[in-house]
Formats: structure tokens, sequence, C-alpha cells
């Protein structure tokens, strides 16, 4: 048996097999990173669907989004915009500044803990409709690189534990 063979559900307290392996992907670009909201292309960018929740998070924690954004140049509508992108070091500037206007330190996982398979656009749509979770997290894995640039995702299945990893490439 293989993680491709298992169907989980919520709830389900199945362990993964035994088997290791490691699956990981991306893409690098030699090109300039695009401007701020532009279409998803070159190298280091994230879709801005990413951060959707970043307005709503920092209105909770009594920011002004709408200054939070324009302070990092993020038009707040470009939030909403299928396959706009800004460089992740512009994501890393806003969530900083996240946490600056909130004083709250994990803005990022309150932030996070609320976007889903949604916001990976195809990629999630795809990973929703996989046959099991193992189908998933592959698709994740293989097709990432089709909505951001500068980051890979992995997959390490060894033994009981599954780990599904992820790091930025291009920060700055």
């Amino acid at each position: 048996m293989t993680i491709r063979d298992i169907v989980l559900t919520l709830g389900d307290t199945r362990t993964l097999p035994r088997k290791s392996s490691v699956a990981s992907r991306s893409v690098e670009s030699k090109t300039s990173p695009p401007r701020l909201g532009s279409s998803v292309g070159p190298s280091g960018t994230i879709i801005l669907t990413a951060l959707r929740a970043v307005p709503e998070v920092l209105a909770e924690l009594g920011a002004d989004a709408a200054q939070v954004l324009a302070a990092v140049g993020i038009d707040p509508k470009a939030l909403l915009e299928p396959g706009a992108a800004v460089p992740y070091a512009a994501m890393v500037r806003l969530l900083s500044q996240c946490v600056a206007a909130t004083g709250c330190p994990h803005f990022g996982l309150l932030a996070g803990a609320r976007e889903g398979l949604s916001e990976l656009g195809l990629v999630g749509f795809l990973a929703r409709h996989s046959p099991t979770i193992g189908h998933a997290l592959r698709n994740l894995v293989a097709f990432t690189s089709h909505y951001q640039r500068g980051g890979a995702l992995t997959l390490l299945c060894d033994g009981d534990v599954t780990r599904l990893g992820y790091t930025i490439y291009h920060p700055h």
C-alpha cells in the first residue's frame, strides 16, 4: 500500500504507509520581478489571492487595512484579482507591516489559517478533487509553480510520518 492508495477523510486517524519518498518542484526565472499586482510570471512572486484574509485580520485586530496595504504599495482591489502577483519581498514587507500595526507576532498564522484551496485557483481545484490525500498533496507539489515562483513545496513520507514543507528561494 502506498500514499496514493489511501483515501482519508476529515477526522480519519489511520496512519500513512511506511514507504519513504520525496517529491519537490521549483521553477525559477531569470527575468525581473513583476510590478505589484501584475500577472504571475517571473521568479520570486506569489499570487495575491494567498493574502486575501489580510485585510479582515487587520480589521479584527484594530488596524487600518487600507493604510497598511498602501504603506507597502499594494492595492486592496488587487487581492481579489485572480493571477495578480507580487514579489516575495513585498509579501514579507506586508506581513512585517501587519505585525507592526497590530502588535501580533503571529499575524501570518492568523491570516493563513483562513485561507483554503480556493485561493490556489485551478491547482486548488485539482487538489480538492483528487481521489486521495496522497494524490492531492502530490498535485500541490507538482503544480505549485503555476501560481507562484521562487519557492517549492516538498513532500516527504517516512514511516508513519508525512511532511509537507515549503521553502522560499527568493525572499528579497
